[in-house]
C-alpha cells in the first residue's frame, strides 16, 4: 500500500497518541501475543464487502478499534467490524487523541 500512496506527491501518515496507562498498554500488548499465536490475516474480503465475518480477520483500523474497545480506551461506539480508518480521527469528539508527528513519503530535498 505504501507503494501506491508514495506515488502522491502530497502524500503523508499522520501519528496520534492516545494517552493509556502502562497496565493498559502492557494487557494490550499481552492481546496481540494471543493473537498472534491464534493466528490473524488482513482482510482482504472486507475490500468488497466492507465486513470482517472473522474475529481475527481485520483491517488495520478494525485491529486498532478491537484492541482499544478491550482495553476500555475506545473513545467512540461502534462495532469494529465497522470501523472505517477515518472514523478514529472523525468520531473524536471529546479530543482524545493527540497529534504526535506527520511523516511525509515524497519529501524532496530542497
Amino acid at each position: 500500500m505504501l507503494k501506491y500512496f508514495n506515488k502522491k506527491p502530497d502524500s503523508s501518515v499522520i501519528v496520534y497518541k492516545l494517552q493509556a496507562s502502562v497496565e493498559q498498554k502492557q494487557k494490550m500488548i499481552d492481546k496481540i501475543r494471543e493473537i498472534n499465536k491464534e493466528g490473524s490475516a488482513y482482510n482482504l474480503i472486507g475490500l468488497v464487502f466492507k465486513y470482517s465475518w472473522k474475529p481475527n480477520i481485520m483491517f488495520c483500523s478494525q485491529f486498532v478499534y478491537a484492541m482499544l474497545q478491550y482495553e476500555g480506551l475506545a473513545y467512540f461506539t461502534k462495532q469494529a467490524a465497522y470501523v472505517k480508518p477515518t472514523d478514529l480521527i472523525e468520531l473524536d469528539y471529546y479530543r482524545k487523541l493527540e497529534f504526535a508527528y506527520e511523516i511525509k513519503l515524497n519529501k524532496k530535498d530542497e
